[in-house]
C-alpha cells in the first residue's frame, strides 16, 4: 500500500510557483487585452484590411480567453494547495497538541 507525505517545504514552493504563475498571467492578459486593436481602427483600410483586422481581432480575443482561463487554472491550483496545507498544519497541530496532554497526563 502507497503511503502519502505531505511535504510542507515543496508545497510551499509550489504555491510560491503558482501565485508566480498566476500573476504572470494575469499581467500579460491585461497587456493584451489593452493593445486589442478595435474594430473601428480598420475602417477606410479597404475590404482587405477590414477582413484582416476582424481576423486579427479574432483571433487575439481567443488567446486573451486561453490567457485568463489559464490564469483562472493556476490561481484554484494555489488555493487547493493554500487550503491543503492549512488542513494539514490544523491536523499536525491538534495532534501534537494531543500527545503533549497525553504524555503530560502519564507523567502525572
Amino acid at each position: 500500500m502507497a503511503t502519502f507525505a505531505f511535504d510542507p517545504e515543496a508545497a510551499a514552493t509550489y504555491l510560491q510557483a503558482a501565485q508566480n504563475v498566476s500573476g504572470e498571467l494575469a499581467s500579460a492578459a491585461a497587456t493584451l487585452s489593452a493593445a486589442l486593436p478595435s474594430e473601428a481602427a480598420a475602417l477606410g483600410l479597404g475590404t482587405i484590411a477590414n477582413e484582416f483586422a476582424a481576423e486579427l481581432l479574432s483571433v487575439l480575443t481567443g488567446h486573451l480567453g486561453a490567457l485568463q482561463g489559464a490564469g483562472a487554472d493556476v490561481g484554484s491550483y494555489a488555493d487547493g494547495l493554500r487550503r491543503y496545507d492549512t488542513a494539514t498544519g490544523d491536523v499536525d497541530g491538534t495532534t501534537a497538541e494531543g500527545l503533549t496532554r497525553a504524555g503530560s497526563e502519564m507523567q502525572a
